[in-house]
Formats: structure tokens, C-alpha cells, sequence
């Protein structure tokens, strides 16, 4: 698991036995003496992210518990060993130990070790991205714990559902569970678990462009982290947390030194989503990031992030190149069974349509797209929103088109939504022009975007859309009702006339 599946208690004790007395007894020894060494060797290594080894010495532990008839201690066992060799990435491990447990169902009969089994067979699952098989098998564990159990595994249950409910999109539900995992971390004093949580926390707000939020969580995981918890998978974790929190409110220099300090030592699928995040904030290196992370995914047969990847890469290829490539990453989506990428590709396939000027073609893709498989990804439902506008307003059904743009501007307007608002008043403005000409309302409007634009700092495109807007206005013999030349004056002018962009607002 993300954090030590054998104990979170234990520490460094002088009084311990050395690495070498503990196989001695291994070798040697009987009964719990025997037993209480393979445990401690494994707690070792697993401290040590000798996760291969950490996860032998459980099974063997379970033979030998199996052999004392101990069949609800050899679960646990087994528990522990798949925890290892999952964060070894040794998915074919953790099915023979699946395997094993099976055997046990007519022998172990403790609530306490089938719990434990479940949620690390579940967390395993969740890991290699079987989000269906992950939910089936965590509910299990959780149907195995008991009104009365501690708040430290309630907490952990909680937290792993939320992780993996998070998986379908469902990020507002899974924040809500891991709202409640928090609560009862605390109240354990679990330290390593209140930090798994928090920076799932972060991870999820970002989805939801809760920005600020995300960042405020991720750093207290990260205070949090002291040297008292060594594991290098937590602090993995902690670190893209808080660097993809650092990436989502726009402070890029702290989001590459959290990506940097850890993308050289992690399994293969963290380290591509690594460079995936470097190439988006370290600019400067930002091709070479994107290659890399591309090579390894292909070599790797990393399905889910090889498609991120040729996704990002068809948002910046001309048409004509890109179609071809999204409709394979469909294609390959529907085989996967993959609802969240094949919409994800569809969206950028529509934008492609909408640059060769086929205007049905995108809203035949379009058409074709579940919002819903979106969930609370904000980021892509505005998308898709936006880009369903424009389809709209080029194909003539401007009713549906300025109800769905009014929604846009209506949106909260923090910093992560101000770009969707932006466009909400630049499509309204573009439906006025068609409906009334260059009105008063229509010159509003135009100009509504603009200091949105300003307000977020997307400059070049401000700048094109002043320019536009002049252009229509000098090709109709008409002057604005007032010289604007600074964005000062833009934005004092849209507050002077436009409700919900007051003081409150600004």
C-alpha cells in the first residue's frame, strides 16, 4: 500500500536484533520466535523499498503459518505480501497470492483477515488501473469491518474507497469519503495515512480547479512528512501531489523542482506520469519531457498514458495528421473499455474538425460524447461546453448555443474558471453580432471577454480579440462609445456596467 502495510508503529529500537541475528532465527528457530523474525525482516525491507524481498518473506510466512494451522494469520500474510509486491509492480505475483487466498476461504474465518486481504487486493487492483475490480473488492473489505473497528482502519478503508470512487470521475463523492477518512486519520493520529489522504485530497481538488485548496493540502502532507516516515513511495506521492498542486495554480518554477527531485527513481508508470507534468510546467525542456514520457509509454505497453500522450500531441498537429491518430486512440479506448479516454479524444477530435471548417463533422463527434463520463473534471466539461458552442453558433442553432454560452459566464468566477467565462461572453457577443449587429450589447459583451482574458493573463489571445473587435468596428464606419486603450480602462469599463463583476468579483 502507499504506506507500510506490515506497521505503522514501529520504529528504530536499539534493543532490536541485527539484520543477521533475524535470519539466524529464521533459519533456526520455532513457534513465534521464528514467526516474530520473518515479521520484523519483512517490516525491514519493506522500510528499506526492498519490496520483492519484503513480499518472499511474507509468503513464507504464511507456509509456516499455514503449517501451524493458523489460517487467519497466514491471510494476513498474504495480505502483506500483495501490498509488497504491488508496489514492486509484480502484478503477475499478486495474482498467484490471490490464488492462495482462495484456498483459505474454507479455513480463515476472522473478519479482521479478510478485511485486510480484500483492501490490499483491492489497493493492487486500483494501482494496475481495474477501477471496477478495485470498488467490488474494497467494498468487501469494508463489509468486513465492524461498526466497533478502530478509527485507524476505518480511516484507511475510507481512504481507498475515495481513491478509487475518484477514478470514475466521481471526484465530488470521493472527496466527501475522503472527507470523512481524514476525520477518523486524525483521530487515530496516523500520521502516514493523514498524508496519503491529504494528498489524494490535493489531486482531487485539482480536478474540481480548487487551486489554492489543493496546494494548502498537499503542503501540510509535505509537513507532515518528516523523517520519522522514510518510505521514498510516500514521499513520491506527496511530491507529485504537491507539484501538480503547484502546476494547477500557475507557480511553475515549484512545480518542475517537486517533478525533479523525483522523477529518476520511480516505477515505470509514476515516472511517465512524472514527465507527462514536467513537460507541461518545465517549458524550456518541455518536447524533450513529452518524448521521453512517450518512449517509456510505448515500450512499456502503458495504454492509459500512452493515450494521454498522443491526445496532448494531436492538440498541437495540424488537422490532417491528428484525425487519424485520435481515431486510433478511440478505437483502442472502446477495446479497452475505456469511456474517459475515448471522450477525451473526442473532444480534441471535434476541435480538429472545428479547425478544417467542418462544422457537422465536430458536431457529429460531439454528438457522440457522454459529459457525463467527464464527472467533476471540470477542465473538461467547460471544454466541451465551449466547443459545443462553437459548433452550434457555426451551424446556425444559436437558441441552444446562447443558453449554453450564458451558462459559462455564469460560472464562479475564480481564477480556474475565468477562462471558460471568458469564451461563455466572447460566443455571446458573436451571437449578438449575428442577431443585432454591432449593438451596444454586442460591444458589452466583446468587451466582458477581454477583461476576463486579462484577469486570467491569456495576453496573446486578448490581444487578437481587441484587434477584432477594432477591425469590425473600422470596417462598419462605427467608434466605440469610448476610447479603451489599457486594460485598466477595460476593466473599470465592465465594471461600471456589468453585474456579478463588481468589487466582489474583481
Amino acid at each position: 500500500m502507499s504506506f507500510d502495510p506490515f506497521s505503522h508503529n514501529h520504529g528504530d529500537d536499539d534493543d532490536e536484533p541485527g539484520e543477521n541475528e533475524l535470519w539466524e532465527l529464521v533459519a533456526t528457530a520455532t513457534g513465534s520466535m521464528r514467526t516474530n523474525a520473518m515479521i520484523m525482516l519483512s517490516q525491514r525491507m519493506y522500510g528499506e523499498s526492498r519490496y520483492s524481498d519484503a513480499a518472499s518473506m511474507q509468503e513464507r510466512l504464511a507456509e509456516v503459518l499455514i503449517e501451524e494451522d493458523n489460517a487467519d494469520d497466514a491471510l494476513i500474510a498474504l495480505a502483506r505480501a500483495t501490498g509488497a509486491w504491488m508496489e514492486a509492480e509484480e502484478w503477475d505475483n499478486v495474482e498467484e497470492v490471490a490464488a492462495r487466498a482462495t484456498t483459505l476461504e474454507d479455513k480463515a474465518f476472522s473478519a479482521e483477515a479478510w478485511r485486510d486481504y480484500y483492501s490490499s487486493y483491492a489497493w493492487a487492483a486500483h494501482q494496475r488501473r481495474a477501477a471496477v475490480v478495485a470498488l467490488e473488492y474494497i467494498d468487501r473489505a469494508l463489509s468486513y469491518a465492524d461498526e466497533q473497528d478502530s478509527d485507524h482502519n476505518r480511516a484507511q478503508l475510507l481512504w481507498q474507497k475515495g481513491s478509487i470512487v475518484a477514478t470514475f470521475g466521481r471526484a465530488r463523492e470521493a472527496m466527501d469519503i475522503l472527507d470523512r477518512a481524514l476525520f477518523h486519520a486524525r483521530a487515530a493520529s496516523v500520521i502516514p495515512l493523514i498524508v496519503d489522504i491529504l494528498a489524494e485530497m490535493a489531486l482531487l481538488d485539482i480536478q474540481l480547479l480548487n487551486a489554492d485548496r489543493a496546494v494548502t493540502s498537499a503542503e501540510e502532507a509535505q509537513t507532515l512528512m518528516t523523517d520519522t516516515y522514510p518510505w521514498l513511495s510516500l514521499r513520491h506521492r506527496v511530491a507529485y501531489a504537491l507539484g501538480s498542486a503547484y502546476l494547477a495554480a500557475g507557480r511553475l518554477g515549484e512545480a518542475v523542482s517537486e517533478f525533479e527531485n523525483i522523477v529518476g527513481q520511480q516505477p515505470s508508470y509514476q515516472k511517465i506520469r512524472t514527465m507527462i507534468r514536467l513537460s507541461e510546467c518545465d517549458l524550456a525542456k518541455s518536447e524533450s519531457w513529452e518524448s521521453r514520457a512517450y518512449i517509456l509509454a510505448r515500450n512499456t505497453n502503458t495504454w492509459d498514458l500512452l493515450n494521454h500522450l498522443e491526445i496532448n500531441r494531436a492538440m498541437k498537429t495540424p488537422p490532417m495528421l491528428a484525425i487519424p491518430v485520435l481515431d486510433t486512440v478511440v478505437s483502442r479506448a472502446v477495446e479497452y473499455d475505456d469511456d474517459v479516454t475515448r471522450d477525451a479524444a473526442r473532444l480534441v477530435l471535434a476541435r480538429k474538425y472545428m479547425e478544417m471548417g467542418d462544422f457537422g463533422g465536430a458536431m457529429d463527434v460531439l454528438s457522440r460524447i457522454s459529459a457525463a463520463n467527464f464527472g467533476d473534471d471540470m477542465i473538461k466539461v467547460i471544454t466541451y461546453l465551449v466547443l459545443r458552442v462553437d459548433a452550434l453558433i457555426e451551424t446556425g442553432d444559436l437558441v441552444e448555443a446562447r443558453a449554453i454560452a450564458t451558462t459559462l459566464t455564469r460560472l464562479d468566477a475564480r481564477r480556474e474558471f475565468l477562462s471558460g467565462i471568458a469564451e461563455g461572453f466572447w460566443q455571446l457577443s458573436l451571437i449578438e453580432n449575428q442577431t443585432n449587429g454591432q449593438s451596444l450589447e454586442w460591444e458589452r459583451l466583446a468587451h466582458s471577454s477581454i477583461a476576463y482574458l486579462a484577469r486570467v493573463g491569456e495576453y496573446d489571445l486578448l490581444a487578437k480579440r481587441v484587434e477584432l473587435l477594432r477591425a469590425n468596428v473600422a470596417e462598419n464606419g462605427k467608434t466605440f462609445r469610448r476610447s479603451l486603450e489599457t486594460v485598466d480602462e477595460l476593466l473599470a469599463d465592465i465594471r461600471s456596467e456589468s453585474t456579478g463583476f463588481g468589487e466582489a468579483a474583481a
